[in-house]
């Protein structure tokens, strides 16, 4: 028993080990808390929720091209709501093929730090559309 306290105690004194751990648990609470679980559990939802107006608006306001499903029951999601949520099914897999193929080309470190730069682009840019539209 020994043995195994032993070597608990000395993963502290080697960087090399607590470090990549550190960021891999910081990495996973912050994917946890953003939402992106919530979102591939409720994207159809959501988006029926986003199509909703267009679902109950008489046909002579949409072009032939938009008309995808007549929904006479309130309870019936849209078809909309399937194929937006298909769209990000085939966005994520495009982009963890382009992924991978980058990180053959690139370090992983530098794919890190571009990946947080965009982010935070992208958050600040969405969060100062919202405060404007508000």
């Amino acid at each position: 028993k020994s043995r195994k306290s032993d070597y608990i105690k000395s993963i502290t004194t080697h960087p090399e080990i607590y470090k990549p751990f550190f960021i891999i648990v910081f990495l996973s609470l912050v994917q946890q808390f953003s939402g992106v679980s919530v979102i591939r559990a409720y994207v159809v939802k959501i988006f029926d929720e986003v199509f909703k107006d267009l679902s109950h608006r008489p046909v002579e306001h949409f072009n032939s091209s938009m008309i995808v499903t007549e929904c006479s029951a309130e309870s019936q999601t849209s078809n909309m709501a399937y194929i937006s949520a298909m769209l990000i099914g085939v966005c994520r897999l495009v982009s963890s093929l382009v992924l991978a193929r980058l990180l053959k080309s690139f370090p992983r470190r530098s794919m890190y730090f571009v990946s947080i730069i965009l982010t935070i682009l992208c958050l600040i840019t969405f969060s100062s559309f919202s405060y404007l539209i508000s």
